[in-house]
C-alpha cells in the first residue's frame, strides 16, 4: 500500500513478484572528520531547494519524511546523523525535479564548509532513471584516498522525479584546531601482504598565524616497515631521503609553508618480515620552526625546543602474510574409484555439486570436475565432512586415508603453518546408477550450488556413516553394492550344437 509516495507497507501474496522496487535503504553519504576520516555523529544535515521549486513538498516528495526522524520547516527538511554519520534523502518518483543545496550544522569542534577538502563546483546532475543510483564515491564509508577524485563530493545536487538517487556523497567537516599546523595521513590501500610496497600521503596544513620558514614531519613506523629510498615527494617535487632512513623513525624536511598553505608529502614503505607481529599503525607529527636546517635533530630524531607541533595523524594498515602466511589451505577432490586403487585414473570421473562442511559450519562445493579448495584456515586440527544429501543416490564413500578414522564421509585435517593440505573423498561403489548421475551433473557445466538428490538422508555427524550395516567396522571393507549386469542374450543357432 502506497500513500503520497511513501512505502508504508509492502505485502506479497504467494506467487507475486515486484520488479525493481526502490526501497529506502541506501544512505546518501556519511558526514566525516576531514583529518581523522572518521564519522562525525550529531551533525544536522539539511536539504534546501535553491530558489523556487514549483510543486515541491518535502513531506510528500521525500520518502519516510513523516516518520523517519526528519524535521520539516517549510520547504526544507533536516535530519541528525547517528554514530555512523549516515544521512539520506530519498525522493519519490513523482517529486518535482529541482536543484537543492546540502547544508550541515556541525557539532561543537567542527566547521562547515571544509577548507581541507573543498566540494566540487556547480550542481551535480546524476541523470539516469527513477530507481537507479549514482555513486559519487565507490565505497560506503569515509574516503581514505588523498584529496582529489577519491574525495569528491557535491553540496548542490539536481534531484527528484526520474533522476537516479545520489549515494556515497560523503561530506567532510574540518575539526577546529588552534592556529598552527594540522596533519592527516592515508595510504593507497588498507590491506597489504608481506613484501608489498605501500604509498603513503601526508597532508600538512597551516591553520593560522604567520608563515613558517620550515616544516618537518616525524613519522614513526610500525614493526617490519622500512622506507624505500628516493621515494619522497613534496607537492610533486623530489626531496632528500629522511633522516633515520630506512626506519623505524623518519624525519622529513618539507620546506616553507605560507599562511593558510598546504604541503603534500608522498613516500613509499616496504612491508617486511615482522610486520604481522606489529600493529600496522603509522604515527606522524608535523613541526614548524624558523630553522633552515629543519625542525628535528637528525641524530636523536627529536624536535628542537621551541618548535610548533601539530596533532598526531595515524593510519593503520592490516598486514596479511601472502605467500608467507601462517594460514593453511585445503584442496582435494571427490571422485568415483571403480578399480579401488584409491587413485583417480583417466577414465574415473569427479563428482560435481557435493557440499562439504568444516567443523565451524563453513562449507564449500565441488566443481564440475569434483575438485574443491579453501584457504585461510588456522594451523590446527580441523574436520571436513561430506553432506550425504548432496551425494548421488546410491553413492557409497570409502576411506581415502587413515585420517577418516572409521568414517569414510569425514576427514581429520592436521594443518601446519602455511601448509597446502590434500584431502580427497572416494566414491567406491562405481554402480551404473551413480555413474549416470555423475555424468548428468557434469553435463550441466560449472557448479554454483550443491546438488541434492531425492531420498537422501540429511547431514549426520555420527562416527559411522548412515549406510554402514550394524556392527560395521569400516564402510571401505564392505563388498561393493553393485547389481550384477544381465548376461547377454544367446545368439540364434548357438544352442543344441549349432544350426541345422
Amino acid at each position: 500500500m502506497f500513500n503520497t509516495g511513501t512505502a508504508r507497507e509492502v505485502v506479497l501474496a504467494p506467487g507475486d513478484e515486484l520488479i525493481e522496487q526502490s526501497l529506502p535503504i541506501i544512505p546518501g553519504g556519511v558526514v566525516y572528520d576531514a583529518i581523522a576520516r572518521t564519522p562525525v555523529p550529531g551533525a544536522v544535515v539539511t536539504l534546501r531547494p535553491v530558489g523556487v521549486c514549483a510543486g515541491y513538498d518535502p513531506e510528500r516528495d521525500i520518502l519516510n519524511a513523516a516518520f523517519g526522524g526528519y524535521r520539516i520547516e517549510g520547504d526544507t527538511i533536516s535530519m541528525t546523523v547517528g554514530e555512523l554519520g549516515l544521512y539520506r534523502f530519498l525522493f519519490a518518483v513523482h517529486a518535482s525535479i529541482c536543484e537543492f543545496r546540502i547544508e550541515v550544522a556541525p557539532p561543537s569542534g567542527f566547521s562547515f564548509v571544509s577548507q581541507l577538502i573543498a566540494p566540487q563546483p556547480g550542481a551535480l546532475d546524476p541523470g539516469g532513471n527513477a530507481g537507479g543510483r549514482f555513486d559519487q564515491q565507490p565505497q560506503g564509508t569515509p574516503p581514505l584516498a588523498p584529496v582529489g577524485p577519491g574525495t569528491a563530493y557535491a553540496l548542490q545536487i539536481v534531484a527528484g522525479g526520474n533522476k537516479a538517487a545520489i549515494v556515497n556523497n560523503h561530506i567532510p567537516l574540518d575539526p577546529a584546531v588552534p592556529a598552527g599546523l594540522a596533519i592527516s595521513k592515508v595510504a593507497d590501500r588498507q590491506i597489504a601482504e608481506v613484501g608489498d610496497t605501500v604509498l603513503y600521503t601526508v597532508l600538512v596544513r597551516q591553520t593560522g598565524g604567520s608563515a613558517l620558514p620550515q616544516v618537518s614531519v616525524l613519522d614513526r613506523l610500525p614493526a617490519g616497515f622500512t622506507y624505500l629510498a628516493n621515494s619522497a615527494v613534496v607537492n610533486g617535487h623530489n626531496i632528500a631521503d629522511p633522516a633515520g632512513a630506512p626506519g623505524p623513525a623518519l624525519a622529513f624536511d618539507l620546506g616553507p609553508i605560507g599562511s593558510g598553505g598546504q604541503l603534500t608529502l608522498n613516500y613509499r614503505l616496504r612491508v617486511g618480515v615482522g610486520s604481522q607481529q606489529g600493529d600496522g599503525v603509522n604515527r606522524a607529527t608535523a613541526f614548524g620552526c624558523g630553522l633552515p636546517q629543519g625542525c628535528i635533530d637528525p641524530v636523536t630524531l627529536t624536535p628542537f625546543a621551541g618548535t610548533l607541533s601539530s596533532n598526531e595523524a595515524r593510519f593503520r594498515l592490516r598486514v596479511s602474510g601472502g605467500v608467507f602466511t601462517n594460514e593453511a589451505c585445503v584442496l582435494g577432490k571427490i571422485y568415483v574409484d571403480c578399480n579401488q586403487n584409491q587413485m583417480q585414473d583417466r577414465e574415473e570421473l569427479g563428482v560435481p555439486g557435493v557440499r562439504f562442511y568444516f567443523e565451524d559450519g563453513t562449507w564449500l562445493i565441488s566443481d564440475s570436475e569434483g575438485k574443491y579448495s579453501y584457504c585461510g584456515l588456522t594451523p590446527q586440527s580441523h574436520v571436513l565432512k561430506a553432506d550425504n544429501s548432496t551425494l548421488p543416490q546410491g553413492a557409497r564413500l570409502v576411506t581415502s586415508s587413515n585420517r577418516n578414522l572409521g568414517d569414510a564421509g569425514s576427514l581429520f585435517l592436521d594443518l601446519k603453518n602455511g601448509e597446502l593440505h590434500r584431502a580427497d573423498f572416494i566414491e567406491g561403489s562405481c554402480s551404473n546408477p551413480v555413474i549416470e548421475q555423475v555424468k548428468a551433473r557434469r553435463t550441466q557445466g560449472e557448479v554454483s550450488f550443491p546438488e541434492t538428490e531425492t531420498r537422501q538422508g540429511p547431514l549426520r555427524f555420527e562416527s559411522k556413516p548412515a549406510r554402514a550395516p550394524r556392527q560395521a567396522t569400516d564402510s571401505a571393507k564392505q563388498a561393493p553394492v553393485v547389481a550384477p549386469r544381465a548376461a547377454p542374450p544367446a545368439a540364434q543357432g548357438d544352442s543344441q550344437g549349432g544350426a541345422r
